[in-house]
Order: C-alpha cells, then sequence, then structure tokens
C-alpha cells in the first residue's frame, strides 16, 4: 500500500468535507454544532501531505531546504496576502477606529505567520468582551499555525531522519506528548493557548505524518475489506465529531480524538478502491476540495463583516454569503492561486517578490491604519464625533465595584459607597447584574436621602450555598471566596437589594436554584433584615452598542432593536412570588421602564439604555431608577423612602 502518486482525488474530497463542515458551521452554528472540527481535518491532511513530500525527498537524498520553502510559499502566500490586503482596505471602509487598529495589528501578525500568537496573547476574552464573530482576521490563527509547523518540521525529520527505522516511534512520541500537553493547558484553564498554539496542535499534524510513514514503510496492508471498514468508520468518526461536538465543549484536548483518528483512517485506507474512497472522488467534492484553501481564506471576512453590522442574518442572507464565499474561492484559486503555484524559481526570488516585498506593503497599510489610531483620512470630524461616543459598561465607572472576586479590602471601599452618610445602610448585592443597577440605586438615593454600598462578583449567584452547580468551572474558586467575604458584609446591613443573572444560574438546575433563593430570602429575614429583590430585564440578544457608530459609517444601518414584552423571563415571575411571601421583602420590576405597546427598547431616542445583550448601561440604568422611585413609593418600601423628597433629580 506504498503511496505511488502525489494526488490523490479522495484527499481532495476531504478538503471539501473539511472546509465545508467550517463554512457551515460559522454562517449558523445550527447547521454543524462541531464545524470547527474541520480545521483538523486541515491539519492531519497537512501532516500527511507535507510528511510525505520530506520523507520522499530525505530517503531519495534530493530534500533541499529552499525547494520545499520555494513550493511552500507559492502554494499559500499569494491568496493570503490578497485576502489580508482586501480586508485592510474593506476594514479602513467599514470599522471603527479601534476595531480598526486592531485589524491593523491582526495584519501584521497574518503576515508574520504569527497569527495564532497574537490571538492568544491579545484577543479579548474578558466577561464583556466583543464578538470574537467580528475580528475580520481570526482566521488566520490556523495558518499560523501550518506556517509555524512548516518552519519546524523540516528539521526536525531531517535531523531524526538518521532513526530512519525508528522514525514511527518518534513521531508517536510526539503525537503523545502533544496530546498531553493540550490536555494540561485544557485542565489548568488556558483555553486560547489550548486552541491556538502549535504545541498543543502538533498532535494532528504528527499523527498525518505518522500515518504516512506507516504507509511508505508498508507496516501494514490492508485488504479491501478491511480498507473498507476503515474508511467508513474514519468518516463516521469526522461526521461524528462535527454534529455531536460543540463549542462548549472544551477543545481541542481527549475531544479532539475522534476527529484526528477518523481523517488518519480516511488518510491510510484512501489508496485503496473502496466505496468511501470513490465517495470522496466524487466530482462536485473535487471542485470544494480544489477551492478548499481559497475558500477558507474568504468565508470569514465575508461573514464577519456581516455580523460586524447585523449580528442576526437572514435564512437570505445567510445563502447569499454561501454563494458570495463560493465564486470569492473560484475567482481566487483560477486568478491567484493557480498562476502563482507553478514554476520553478529559485528560493531567493520567490521570497523576495512573493513574501517580502507584498509582505512589506501590506504590513505599512496596517502600520498606517494603527498609527491613524483607525480613524483614515476620509473621516470627517462630524462624523468622528458621532463615531467616538462609546458605551461604557457599569463597571468602568469608579463608584461601581464589581470585580471578578470580592475582597475584605474592596467590600470595605470607600468608593463603593454613594450617599453622604458615613454608614451606609442600604447593600446593593449581586453580580453584573446587580452592578448594572447601581444607576437606578442612585436615582433612588439622591432622591430620598439614602446612602449604599454597592458590591458585586462576576458569573457568580448571591446565594449562601454550595455555588458549584450554577458557575462554570474556571469561575468557581473566586466565587466561593467571594461568598465567604459577602457571608459577613451581610450581616451588617440592615436592607440588602440583591439583583443577578437569575435566569442564567436557573438554566443549570431550575428546581435547585430556585430552592436556594427561596432560602437565602428566608434566612436574611430570619436575620431581621429587609430584603429587595430585582428583576431581569428584557434581553436584547440583537443590541450592538456601537451602533450608532456604525450607522455614521454605513447610513443603511437600522439601529431599532425590539423585543415583544410578553417573554417575560419565567424567574421574574418566581421572584415575585418569592417576595410576596414576606412582610418585608419586595420585588421591583424593571420592564415597565423598558417597555411600552409590547416592545421593549434599546435605546431611547439616540440613548443606548443597554450595554450588551443582558446590561443595561448608565442611562439605561437611570431610567429604570426613575420608574422604581414611583414602585417604591406605591408599594411602600419603607427601607428605601428615606428621609429624602422622594422627588425625581432634575
Amino acid at each position: 500500500m506504498k503511496p505511488t502518486s502525489t494526488y490523490r482525488a479522495d484527499i481532495e474530497g476531504l478538503r471539501a468535507i473539511a472546509v465545508l463542515l467550517v463554512v457551515l458551521f460559522h454562517v449558523d452554528k445550527s447547521w454543524s454544532p462541531g464545524g470547527f472540527v474541520g480545521v483538523d481535518v486541515f491539519f492531519v491532511i497537512s501532516g500527511f501531505l507535507i510528511t510525505g513530500i520530506l520523507v520522499r525527498d530525505l530517503d531519495a537524498g534530493t530534500f533541499s531546504y529552499g525547494e520545499f520553502y520555494s513550493r511552500r510559499i507559492r502554494r499559500i502566500i499569494p491568496a493570503m496576502l490578497v485576502v489580508t490586503a482586501v480586508t485592510c482596505v474593506a476594514g479602513a471602509i467599514l470599522l471603527l477606529p479601534d476595531d480598526l487598529v486592531d485589524l491593523g495589528w491582526s495584519a501584521v501578525a497574518t503576515v508574520l505567520s504569527a497569527a495564532n500568537i497574537y490571538f492568544t496573547l491579545f484577543l479579548d476574552t474578558s466577561y464583556f468582551a466583543p464578538q470574537s464573530d467580528a475580528q475580520p482576521l481570526l482566521h488566520m490563527w490556523s495558518l499560523g499555525v501550518e506556517e509555524q509547523f512548516y518552519l519546524l518540521w523540516p528539521a526536525f525529520l531531517a535531523l531524526v531522519f538518521r532513526w530512519r527505522s525508528r522514525l514511527a516511534a518518534l513521531l508517536c512520541g510526539v503525537v503523545v506528548a502533544s496530546l498531553l500537553c493540550s490536555v494540561a493547558l485544557l485542565h489548568f484553564g488556558q483555553f486560547s493557548w489550548a486552541y491556538y498554539m502549535l504545541p498543543s496542535r502538533a498532535f494532528q499534524l504528527a499523527l498525518g505524518g505518522l500515518v504516512f510513514v506507516l504507509m511508505y514503510r508498508k507496516v501494514q496492508a490492508w485488504s479491501g475489506v478491511m480498507a473498507t471498514l476503515a474508511a467508513a468508520c474514519g468518516l463516521a468518526l469526522v461526521i461524528g465529531s462535527a454534529l455531536l461536538l460543540s463549542e462548549a465543549d472544551a477543545y481541542p484536548g481527549l475531544n479532539a480524538i475522534p476527529v484526528t483518528l477518523g481523517t488518519g483512517l480516511l488518510l491510510a485506507s484512501g489508496t485503496c478502491q473502496q466505496p468511501v474512497a470513490r465517495l470522496l472522488g466524487f466530482g462536485p467534492l473535487r471542485f470544494f476540495g480544489k477551492v478548499s484553501y481559497s475558500m477558507y481564506l474568504w468565508h470569514w471576512p465575508v461573514l464577519a463583516f456581516q455580523r460586524y453590522y447585523s449580528p442576526d442574518l437572514s435564512l437570505q442572507q445567510k445563502l447569499a454569503s454561501v454563494c458570495a464565499i463560493v465564486l470569492l474561492a473560484w475567482l481566487s484559486y483560477r486568478f491567484v492561486e493557480q498562476p502563482f503555484r507553478y514554476g520553478a524559481r529559485p528560493f531567493r526570488w520567490t521570497l523576495t517578490r512573493y513574501l517580502v516585498v507584498p509582505g512589506a506593503a501590506i504590513s505599512a497599510l496596517a502600520a498606517f491604519l494603527i498609527l491613524s489610531s483607525g480613524v483614515p483620512p476620509w473621516i470627517s470630524e462630524e462624523r468622528l464625533a458621532r463615531i467616538e461616543n462609546p458605551v461604557a459598561p457599569a463597571f468602568s465607572f469608579p463608584f461601581v465595584c464589581q470585580a471578578s472576586e470580592i475582597t475584605k479590602d474592596l467590600a470595605s471601599s470607600a468608593d463603593c459607597v454613594l450617599g453622604e452618610a458615613d454608614r451606609p445602610s442600604v447593600l446593593l448585592y449581586g453580580d453584573s447584574n446587580a452592578a448594572h443597577y447601581v444607576g437606578a440605586m442612585r436615582v433612588i438615593a439622591e432622591a430620598n436621602g439614602l446612602t449604599f454600598r454597592n458590591l458585586a462578583h462576576s458569573s457568580c449567584p448571591p446565594i449562601n450555598a454550595n455555588p458549584t452547580p450554577f458557575v462554570y468551572a474556571r469561575y468557581r474558586e473566586p466565587c466561593i471566596a467571594s461568598l465567604e467575604v459577602a457571608e459577613e458584609v451581610l450581616s451588617e446591613y440592615q436592607t440588602v437589594v440583591i439583583g443577578a443573572a437569575w435566569a442564567a444560574y436557573d438554566a443549570m438546575d431550575p428546581r435547585a436554584f430556585r430552592e436556594q433563593v427561596a432560602a437565602q430570602v428566608d434566612r436574611l429575614v430570619t436575620a431581621g433584615k429587609s430584603v429587595v429583590l430585582l428583576g431581569l430585564i428584557p434581553p436584547q440578544p440583537r443590541f450592538d452598542r456601537a451602533c450608532l457608530a456604525k450607522r455614521a459609517l454605513l447610513p443603511l444601518v437600522d439601529c431599532e432593536q425590539v423585543r415583544v414584552r410578553e417573554q417575560v423571563p419565567e424567574i421574574n415571575v418566581v421572584l415575585e412570588e418569592i417576595a410576596s411571601k414576606y412582610p418585608h421583602v419586595w420585588y421591583l420590576d424593571p420592564y415597565p421602564a423598558l417597555c411600552r405597546n409590547q416592545r421593549c427598547l434599546a435605546y431611547d431616542s439616540e440613548t443606548p439604555l443597554y450595554y450588551d445583550a443582558g446590561h443595561l448601561s448608565m442611562s439605561g440604568s437611570e431610567k429604570v431608577g426613575q420608574l422604581w422611585l414611583r414602585q417604591i413609593r406605591e408599594q411602600s418600601i419603607e427601607p428605601l423612602v428615606g428621609g429624602g423628597t422622594g422627588q425625581l433629580p432634575g
């Protein structure tokens, strides 16, 4: 079963499956929940083919670094640089200043074959991070992995080839070491490092190489039946991974083993004329396989720019996107890939003409975007003024005390107190959904002469119990520590106002969580405290806090965001029921402040009421506070009436 030809139609078909999985996943995750494994398929194929080129040349004594790198440059660099350049030009027209600067840096990283390193170190994955869906060059991370592999793999194989009889064992060692690295990074919460970096991805590239070496040495000749079974199992593992995995799964690590082995089986069995190989060699699949590289390069910028202005694409938009991606892929394959791919030239000539000169030009363009602070010269002062009006999250205000972990110093900080009294009697407590109500509480405090402290821990339910069932693993340790400090703080206040992302915790285990909330309220009441429960705001899943700024760039953008009011979260009803059981527990509903005529608005005229889909802006919070002043009077919520006039602040 020794490979004799460098071209295999089944590999072209396998490339097609890989790119189609990736594109379908990025167009609509429900179409292919684990479609991101298509990148893994590419890695295994790349390891197989590159190892094949190197082993053949090393075995024949004809290996040349210059010739190898000339072929690689001609194969991948022209199309990559064209896409990068076009994306930068499009970004200069369509992106806001901060996003354009980010694009400039990612373009430089792409030219330097370090996109994966850049996104690992600098991609914002914080709680309120912008959607990565709108990073136009994010997909270049995989090319960074591939290019770093090209730099290291030839030297590694040339070094160990003197022990060629043990080459398979050495490659097994690389596979195991890299897989262990991937598992360890996931275990210690280094998810970006595990996903984007070569050491944790090398097992897939090395396994592809191992498959080639085993075939080349004719370790095992498979019968037709055995090859058919292996191919069927391989295809099932690849497709099964795409259907059964999702972005919620820890990846790569152990979850990447099925698709990696499946691709290896398909490569190993493909030289036999078995049904799966013939299926993969089917004409339409071969077409998508031929344009797969360009299709991968173009698909992400097309979708990223669309989602930058319209996060939720309609079915028609999605289908139009797919058509545009296929057309761009064919044009790129026909007029960029093919003309540059063939023709022997000296290495220095190829390096200079295909990489250094165009790479320097793109880097100069990127540097211009960065040094101009993302403001192209054609942007007028008037448009710039409309663009540079960011909406800030609650935690960015100095008087809002939201942290990833509550410490004793934070719990006693004077910065967290609003009002004039030295000793506040009211505590606003919870997670980020409590923090975004600081504006509302400030309106109430100023009108009613109150003083209150605010204290919030991110992604942690304000319950006096083990939070583990309701908190993701990465947040559990700081959450538990925060609750221990909060327990001491709660005892110091007569009135406790509690807000939280109730629905998020409730979704994990509704019965248990509701019991814990009820128990927490009962415990506070038993301790003689008054309690006010703050309901969830209407979610705005399509809200974009930069929409008004984007409309200054593209006037056709529609910033009107609405949601039918009847979709009140069930947990709000539960909170109101809990409050009704006690004379000194109240429930405040934000819906009337944000909804009218059965619609819940994200904007008040040109003022954003939200920061993101589930958090208010300071303006939105203050608007809710003005409504709550009336609710407090109507419900006679004595602890929040205070000694003020109760008049709305002017």
